[in-house]
């Protein structure tokens, strides 16, 4: 049984980066689509989605930045 101060190996390691990585594209490619879409909608219920989304996006990458910064 190993113990909890053990860190993980590395292959194992390095699979929350790999997970923050790929939420990145992600995300890179939502903010992408929304502000495209921000462009090409103007009625104000569209504008208001598009903003919400917006916002979600820059919130959820700012937790992944942060995590990725974190030790």
């Amino acid at each position: 049984m190993a113990s909890a101060d053990v860190s993980a190996d590395w292959p194992h390691s390095e699979v929350p980066v790999f997970h923050q990585g790929v939420s990145g594209v992600a995300l890179a490619a939502a903010l992408v689509l929304t502000a495209a879409n921000l462009v090409r909608h103007h009625r104000p219920v569209e504008l208001a989605v598009n903003v919400s989304v917006l916002m979600l996006i820059a919130v959820l990458s700012a937790r992944i930045l942060r995590r990725h910064r974190s030790p």
